[in-house]
């Protein structure tokens, strides 16, 4: 007989590793975890947070495939499953192929739906927000003209022999949309880098259609005709009623004028709604590309860098402009400016006008692929919530946004850190639960994230059929059509809210500081936490505070890590100089140079003088003093860290393959919350080490909202030892607010028969103050004090677990009538004829018999469901026990069983995939285009006209085909339940 020990907390049981006892019984230990009492804000709130703590979820409308029952039916799921509201998104075009004319974007039909929303939302209680424009990104719509549309620079070349007198026309250069404007006309010598000196401005001598007179000097030239046009960048993910030119970035007056166009009839629908239930303007992630013109940029470059941008424009057709050097100073120069411009007049510009209206501004301050033509943190500054992005298992796309993003909205003062969240690709749709979710949310929270908006809900339009709409491939699918919303999902959601007040609480604590110039995500140092700042932030927001470097609201850092180049800003390099000499330390490679061409000589000395301060070392060393600062030649961080002797502020120890995760929190009155996360599908034991002042450690429990105090824990070398236990994708908050007792004596380990049996048996406070040691099997344990005692305790036999192994009886619904089955056995659905292709909620039925020993309340008995996929609620002689949604799959049953005859009754909710791909073995009946339905069929309003009948579902995108494999489902078990004896202990 296989053998589990199980850590019993509450109500749940959390599983063990799987283990031989030489007893021949199961181990168990307990830990009560009753609710915390008293006038404790944040034990009240963590119990049951605010309504601003709950999630949200992006809610896509498809290509005006809308209806009012749809979207208050979509509204009211969101809100009976704890959600605070949604994020809407009009998506189409490049996405979708079915749609509906008679609610194109901004006709009579769509506003009155937009309206209809925005009321539900108000009676239910939710926040509803948008995207700034239709699709989703960035910036586009059909009423924005070529002249406000993003710009590039385009140019023609023509020979001209010299010595002679030139009248003919000069190409012009290509003509976007129909839309052109010359910049400058230069001629240039046709050999070798071109000279500034000798360039000779033509656009005087060119008329308006084209036509240059000019006296050419003698020698060949080339006439180089610049100047812009539009980019051809739209919004295609719209619907096409949606779709137009991208809005050129770097000019806030052409925002303006589309903002007087979408968004203005938006907030003039809303009307009263604006600022509380229309309270959100979003930008995505920048996926457009780049720019390089904008009709202001001559006055701008001037203006910002000192000089006249038009001769060195020359570039764009691949000329040296005096050398190299110079020419490569002067597209850093550029670069720059677009980067200023675009912050400013894009992001600065959007935030602007949204808190004109009272909203807030979402801004996922980053681009997709490599063409970012802003500076991340510097970007970061204009959100009034930044948001990050993370996908769902197995793809690794957007976790790099996610530490950026948290540190942008730290260096600015911002503590929520939002995340377009569980984003999906067709290989996980339909395949996963909220378990299988657990460990990704987790992973995000431990990088900083503390409000998640799941990516997505797509807009249900229909009542009758299921799965329904999506959004296209993407996304993982959240809402009413998904089988485990209403099974599992609501108290996963609950999860999710305790998680989230509990992150937000205080400012985060950190060590380690980047200086980043674009987005970068550091490898992160085993016990200490980093995160990133950008240029302006460093220059306007970092200080030197008690030799600490600090920003505004008190987070602070011990080192201060430089980008590995050569050049520098002079502004940046000042900034350095004076955060040394005023006790900061920092590490990275000596600056060389300055870059771009401003005042190229000065900067480059200032830079060079200011790095021969700071750096100041002979060859041989690798540090300097300079102030009350040190500086540390470019060499691996952790080297730095062990010569200055830094604490980490966490280290675990584990059984785990993989580094348990962790973000740490203080609160202004000092208290501490560390979450800690268990990335393995298994349980791990581990002894977490955190520095600061002797306080006992609690542990929290987000799932079930219950805390205790560490029963395992000591006091060493000015740190504390926690030992706790994670289930599988496991969690805890590790809070310290109360300070070592005198008195207190710590459990460090039990033994049993003379071999250490950590876990296995524990002591826990009951009511009143007595302490109790729990166990699931007879015999004698010695028990090791930290004041160096032992104390031996005897406990007497406990009964045997109870094989729950009889006849179960399975009744569940099918084509619309119920059905039932007997089975002696357990195991997945995909092994049984019937139930091959199930999806859906199965009734489990038997019956248990229990001793009058078995029943008494002074054994604890708790129901082990073994393997559930995927959801399972649990009902004891008719009364509901509740829902268990991740594993272990256990529950508390003391009390509840009587002697005699016990019926448990099981409903087990799997997947949508096992129906999806049953109904592939079927002929279609559904007109597609590749794997997008092309059209809405005529028999969708009724259901019964069908042409295929045995196809059960209908969905928008064909995400399985007849061959995919089958997931498991249903009770796999093994089922018992296990008994466990407590006995008082004075210590």
């Amino acid at each position: 007989m296989k053998r589990r020990a199980f850590l019993l907390s509450g109500v749940q049981i959390s599983a063990l590793t799987a283990l031989a006892s030489t007893q021949g019984r199961s181990w168990v230990r307990l830990i009560d975890m009753p609710a915390n009492a008293g006038n404790n804000d944040l034990d009240r709130l963590f119990i049951n947070p605010p309504m601003e703590a709950r999630p949200y979820t992006l809610w896509h409308w498809m290509n005006g495939v809308i209806s009012r029952e749809g979207i208050t039916a979509d509204l009211e799921s969101f809100k009976e499953a704890g959600l605070g509201g949604a994020q809407m998104f009009l998506v189409g075009g490049s996405e979708a192929k079915i749609d509906d004319p008679a609610n194109q974007i901004m006709s009579e039909n769509w506003k009155e739906l937009f309206s209809h929303a925005l009321k539900e939302s108000g009676r239910l209680g939710l926040k509803l927000g948008t995207h700034n424009s239709p699709g989703w990104s960035s910036t586009g719509y059909k009423t924005i003209v070529a002249e406000q549309a993003m710009q590039q620079v385009v140019f023609t070349e023509t020979l001209v022999g010299g010595d002679r007198s030139y009248a003919g026309p000069i190409p012009q250069p290509t003509a976007k949309k129909g839309f052109y404007r010359d910049i400058v006309c230069w001629g240039v010598k046709k050999e070798g880098p071109v000279n500034v000196n000798e360039m000779i401005n033509l656009s005087g001598h060119l008329s308006s259609n084209g036509d240059l007179n000019w006296q050419v000097p003698s020698g060949d030239w080339v006439v180089i005709r610049i100047g812009h046009t539009v980019i051809e960048k739209f919004n295609l993910t719209a619907p096409v009623s949606g779709q137009g030119l991208e809005v050129d970035k770097l000019d806030a007056q052409a925002l303006r004028a589309y903002w007087k166009t979408f968004p203005d009839q938006l907030n003039k629908l809303a009307g009263k709604f604006n600022g509380s239930v229309f309270n959100r303007y979003e930008v995505d992630s920048y996926e457009m590309g780049t720019q390089n013109w904008t009709s202001k940029m001559p006055a701008e470059f001037k203006k910002r860098r000192g000089y006249d941008i038009l001769p060195f424009l020359v570039q764009v057709s691949g000329r040296l402009v005096t050398d190299k050097d110079t020419t490569s100073r002067f597209q850093w120069d550029w670069k720059e400016t677009i980067k200023q411009l675009f912050a400013e007049n894009y992001y600065g510009s959007m935030q602007q006008l949204i808190k004109e209206q009272g909203m807030e501004f979402i801004l996922e301050p980053y681009a997709t692929g490599h063409d970012q033509p802003f500076e991340s943190n510097n970007a970061a500054k204009y959100g009034d919530v930044l948001m990050c992005e993370f996908w769902q298992k197995p793809t690794t796309w957007g976790w790099d946004s996610v530490k950026p993003t948290a540190s942008g909205a730290h260096t600015w003062g911002k503590n929520i850190v939002a995340a377009e969240a569980f984003t999906g690709q067709p290989n996980s749709a339909w395949k996963v639960d909220p378990y299988a979710l657990k460990s990704v949310g987790d992973r995000a929270f431990a990088g900083g994230v503390n409000m998640l908006f799941f990516h997505t809900s797509a807009h249900q339009p229909w009542k009758n059929v299921y799965p329904g709409m999506t959004m296209g491939q993407w996304g993982t699918h959240f809402g009413r059509t998904q089988l485990w919303w209403n099974k599992g999902g609501k108290e996963w959601i609950s999860y999710l809210t305790r998680c989230q007040f509990m992150l937000r609480q205080g400012k985060p604590v950190t060590d380690l500081l980047y200086l980043v110039y674009d987005r970068v995500t550091p490898k992160p140092i085993p016990g200490f936490y980093d995160e990133t700042i950008g240029t302006d932030a460093l220059l306007t927001r970092l200080e030197v505070v008690n030799g600490e470097l600090a920003l505004p609201g008190g987070l602070r850092y011990q080192l201060l890590i430089l980008p590995d180049s050569a050049q520098m800003r002079p502004d940046i390099a000042l900034k350095i100089k004076s955060l040394v000499k005023a006790g900061a330390r920092i590490v990275g490679r000596k600056p060389e140079r300055a870059p771009g061409l401003t005042d190229r000589e000065v900067n480059d000395r200032l830079v060079k003088d200011i790095a021969d301060q700071l750096w100041g070392m002979a060859e041989s060393e690798s540090h300097n003093v300079y102030g009350k600062g040190q500086v540390f030649a470019l060499q691996p961080v952790p080297e730095v860290v062990n010569k200055l002797n830094l604490t980490p502020d966490l280290v675990s120890e584990s059984n785990g393959q993989m580094p348990l995760l962790w973000v740490h929190r203080q609160l202004d009155n000092g208290i501490d919350i560390y979450f800690i996360s268990n990335q393995e599908d298994r349980t791990i034991q581990a002894s977490i080490s955190t520095r600061g002042e002797e306080r006992i450690p609690e542990l929290w429990a987000a799932d079930s909202g219950t805390s205790e105090e560490a029963p395992c824990f000591q006091f060493k070398d000015k740190r504390t030892i926690t030992r706790i236990e994670l289930d599988p994708s496991g969690s805890v908050f590790l809070v310290f607010r109360r300070k070592r007792l005198d008195s207190l004596l710590t459990l460090n380990s039990i033994r049993q028969d003379g071999s250490l049996k950590p876990y296995l048996v524990k002591f826990t406070k009951e009511k009143g103050g007595r302490t109790t040691l729990a166990a699931s099997a007879g015999g004698v344990y010695s028990l090791d004090l930290s004041n160096g005692t032992q104390k031996v305790i005897s406990i007497d036999q406990v009964p045997l677990p109870l094989s729950v192994n009889g006849a179960w009886q399975l009744t569940f619904k099918e084509d619309g009538r119920e059905k039932t089955m007997m089975s002696d056995k357990l195991g997945s659905w995909t092994e049984m004829e019937e139930l091959k292709y199930y999806s859906g909620t199965i009734l489990y039925e038997t019956t248990i018999q229990i001793t009058k020993e078995q029943a008494t309340g002074k054994i604890k008995a708790y129901l082990d469901l073994g393997k559930v996929f995927n959801t399972v609620s649990v009902m004891v002689n008719g009364k509901d026990m509740g829902l268990l949604w991740k594993p272990p799959f256990a529950m508390d049953l003391t009390g509840k069983l009587k002697t005699g005859a016990n019926k448990l009754s099981l409903q087990v909710t799997n997947l949508w995939a096992n129906r999806l791909i049953g109904d592939e073995q079927y002929p279609d009946d559904m007109i597609w285009e590749k794997r997008n339905l092309k059209e809405i069929p005529v028999w969708l309003d009724d259901i019964t006209k069908r042409p295929e009948p045995r196809r059960k579902t209908f969905t928008t995108f064909k995400f399985f085909n007849k061959d995919s494999p089958l997931l498991p489902s249903g009770l796999i078990g093994p089922v018992f339940i296990h008994f466990v004896k407590k006995v008082p202990v004075s210590l």
